[in-house]
């Protein structure tokens, strides 16, 4: 009776902690929430169109153990992440200016192209205020890269904006950061459609740093929604 009893308690227990881990696994894995454009009126493209306006305001932090109270925990607290969000929502047919606050270093790509801009509505980025078509590749921290699923039958949209990381001197402020890289770029968006954004430059772990953060959402990747 003892040895049913004690084989019956192991099996209860397996049973819990089974159970518990699947939970934590699916919770760690949930998509975070969505982080929606604001609406901001009207504005006029180069080409002379005036269409509706939204934006959005993103931050890059070196580490979610640093990062604001309520970040999605994930396999290691060290990896650099896209806050409050990386499910992203924006209109139709409209212009959206992503106003980006980046509180991480330098992370040199592999491949120059990645340091230039493409698909922002006047080829352009703004950093602390001036306007670059590309940047230094030494200067390159991340980037912000949308593209559509291969197999979508939906509109094509693709826009890569390289993000410029905080010079290596850069003392931390009293809330433990450097004073941050004020980074704006505005893009026009299409028709709706469902597409994948993440960061290509390698800033993960595992081969040739491409790995970890680079492919979990929460962090360095995401959903970009048209709607």
């Amino acid at each position: 009776m003892k040895r049913f009893l004690a084989a019956l308690i192991a099996v209860a227990a397996g049973v819990v902690f089974v159970g518990g881990a699947a939970w934590y696994a699916s919770a760690a894995g949930a998509e975070p929430p969505v982080l929606v454009a604001t609406a901001d009126g009207t504005k006029s493209t180069p080409d002379g169109r005036t269409l509706p306006h939204s934006k959005m305001e993103l931050a890059v932090y070196p580490q979610a153990a640093t990062g604001p109270q309520g970040q999605a925990d994930g396999p290691d607290q060290n990896w650099p992440f896209y806050s409050p969000s990386s499910t992203l929502q924006v209109p139709a047919n409209s212009l959206v200016t992503v106003r980006l606050k980046m509180y991480d270093g330098s992370t040199p790509p592999y491949n120059p192209f990645l340091a230039k801009v493409i698909g922002t509505v006047d080829g352009k980025v703004r950093v602390d205020g001036k306007e670059h078509k590309e940047l230094k590749v030494a200067n390159v921290a991340h980037s912000f890269v949308v593209r559509q699923f291969p197999e979508a039958n939906q509109p094509e949209f693709f826009l890569q904006v390289p993000l410029h990381g905080v010079p290596a001197k850069a003392k931390n402020l009293a809330n433990g950061y450097p004073a941050p890289v004020e980074i704006e770029f505005t893009f026009e968006t299409g028709d709706p459609g469902s597409y994948i954004w993440n960061c290509e430059v390698p800033c993960g772990d595992r081969y040739q740093w491409f790995g970890g953060p680079m492919s979990e959402r929460g962090f360095m990747a995401g959903t970009f929604e048209v709607v």
